[in-house]
């Protein structure tokens, strides 16, 4: 955060924890502290995503970020923690976009989560014997 000031950085944090609660995390301060490393607040307390390293990523919204963590790690929701997801570009543990061998293969979702979740995307494609 450069040049943020103390007001703006509260704003920032009160929009992404405003984010988070919408999707109806188990624990918000773990959704939180998994996801502070890929993001950033400008100067004007507009939340912003990051690369691994730390470059802006414009082309992908904290709104979106969230949605693929979502998917990701449905562990870490409500909604989704004991129910898996059916159709569209959902996964989960058990569903592997990049696994050929399963029904659940979707090079859609595959790019989508790479997109979104650099780091389980490579982990889910080493599962499934590729690398990312």
């Amino acid at each position: 955060m450069t040049n943020t000031s103390p007001q703006a950085k509260a704003l920032g944090i009160a929009a992404i924890k405003t984010e988070i609660a919408r999707r109806n995390p188990i624990d918000d301060k773990a959704v939180e502290d998994s996801i502070a490393h890929r993001l950033r607040i400008d100067e004007l307390g507009v939340p912003y995503v990051v690369d691994r390293s730390g470059v802006r990523e414009d082309m992908n919204t904290v709104e979106q970020f969230l949605d693929g963590l979502v998917r990701a790690r449905p562990d870490f929701w409500k909604d989704t923690r004991l129910s898996q997801p059916t159709g569209g570009n959902g996964y989960s543990k058990l569903k592997n976009p990049f696994d050929k061998s399963q029904k659940h293969y979707n090079l859609t979702a595959a790019m989508e989560l790479y997109r979104t979740d650099p780091e389980t995307a490579r982990e889910l494609a080493f599962q499934a014997g590729y690398k990312l």
